[in-house]
Formats: C-alpha cells, sequence, structure tokens
C-alpha cells in the first residue's frame, strides 16, 4: 500500500544555472533549437525525467495519496502547463523554503508542491532566511557558502549541496505521514524514531 510519495526529478537542465540549454516560460520543455547535442541530450534527459514525474503524480492523484514535488524555486519546470494548473487546485499547498534553515551552509531556495497535506503543518516547511544587514544567514549568522566551483574534495559544490538536510527531510516526512502516525503500527514506529 503507498501511503504517500515524494518525488524529486532531477533538476538538470530546467535549472537557471545550465545556461547551455535554452529552456524559457513561454517554452519550458525546451523546443526551440539548442545551439549543441550536449544541449539537446540534456534537454531530452531532462524531459523523460519530467514527464515520468507528471505520470505518478497524475497517478498518485487519482489515488488520492498525498504526495510532495521538490524543485529549485527558480526552476523552470514550474512554467510548464501540468504545474500552472496543477497548483489551482484547492489541496495544493506550494511552500517556498531556503535549506540553510534547515542547517545546511548554503541558502538554496526550494519549492515544494504539497498535494493532500494539513495545511496546518506548512509552516514546517516554509523557513526562509531572512539576511542580516551584512548579508549574513539568519540561522548561523554567517555568510552562505557560494555553491559555484569545485569542494576542496574534487567534487562540484552543486553535488556537495545536492542530498537534503537530515532536519528538511524530517519536516517533509512528518508532513506527508501525518494522517496515518496514529493508525498504522509501523509508521508508529516510524514516528518514534524520527519525530
Amino acid at each position: 500500500q503507498v501511503l504517500a510519495a515524494f518525488l524529486a526529478p532531477p533538476c538538470g537542465s530546467f535549472s537557471i544555472i545550465d545556461a547551455s540549454v535554452k529552456r524559457t516560460e513561454s517554452d519550458p520543455w525546451g523546443q526551440l533549437p539548442q545551439s549543441s547535442d550536449k544541449a539537446r541530450q540534456s534537454i531530452t534527459i531532462g524531459n523523460k525525467c519530467m514527464k515520468s514525474a507528471i505520470k505518478i503524480i497524475q497517478w498518485l492523484e487519482r489515488e488520492k495519496v498525498p504526495c510532495i514535488l521538490e524543485h529549485p524555486r527558480s526552476s523552470r519546470a514550474w512554467f510548464l502547463h501540468f504545474f500552472r494548473q496543477l497548483v489551482k487546485r484547492r489541496h495544493i499547498i506550494v511552500c517556498d523554503m531556503d535549506q540553510c534553515q534547515y542547517g545546511t551552509r548554503w541558502w538554496k531556495s526550494t519549492r515544494l508542491t504539497c498535494s493532500r497535506i494539513d495545511i496546518c503543518n506548512a509552516p514546517r516547511l516554509q523557513l526562509k532566511c531572512h539576511k542580516d544587514s551584512k548579508g549574513n544567514c539568519s540561522k548561523t549568522h554567517k555568510p552562505h557558502i557560494q555553491l559555484r566551483g569545485t569542494h576542496p574534495s574534487g567534487v562540484p559544490w552543486t553535488s556537495v549541496a545536492a542530498s537534503y538536510p537530515r532536519s528538511m527531510a524530517k519536516h517533509v516526512a512528518f508532513c506527508l505521514l501525518e494522517p496515518y502516525l496514529y493508525k498504522y503500527s509501523y509508521v508508529k514506529t516510524l514516528s518514534n524514531q524520527w519525530f
């Protein structure tokens, strides 16, 4: 039995960081001519992943299963007709958060499109950074790490920041599973470990 689902298709070519591909508000699928074979391949892979995620969401919506889809707040995926229509539904809640408020040293602004979660739990997924007069993080009171270049280990900073902070993951799990916390014993066990 599927109780809930969390989807996070790779942002890849939907990210504004990737300037090598052409996706626009009016052409979020990237149907315009691309500058290179690599860009076309990136668009193709990104579209396949996103179309798969959309099919899964459509099934979850039909079955009334709670779900959350995550993508960067600035992702060009939000311009897709499917998501523009989805967010108009009464049971959909859009939550914008900054991952620095959940324990990271980088800002990383993220959007969660949530279906069938309790609106009273939404504030858990809406913590935002209010930088001080020096531009420092309101949580750590230190400058944010910029996700450019490579980490001292040689790994790109964007790859280092790909994992969700544990605090964020706990809040997401709680919002998805809260309706079942008192219904199923195995969810109770999980809640004792996490929440």
